[in-house]
C-alpha cells in the first residue's frame, strides 16, 4: 500500500466518522427535545399534592 493510499483511506475514515458523529448529535438533540416536551406536558397534567 502506497503512502498516498494510506492517506486517502485515513481521510475517508475521518470524514465518515465526522458524518456519523453529526448524525448522532442530531439524533441526541431530537431525543432531548422530545424529553423536554414530554416533561413539560407531564408537569401540566400532574396535580402536585403535599
Amino acid at each position: 500500500m502506497a503512502i498516498s493510499e494510506i492517506i486517502q483511506t485515513y481521510r475517508a475514515l475521518g470524514l465518515e466518522t465526522s458524518l456519523n458523529f453529526g448524525q448522532y448529535t442530531k439524533h441526541l438533540q431530537n431525543e432531548i427535545a422530545k424529553e423536554k416536551d414530554f416533561r413539560g406536558k407531564e408537569d401540566k397534567t400532574i396535580e402536585w399534592k403535599f
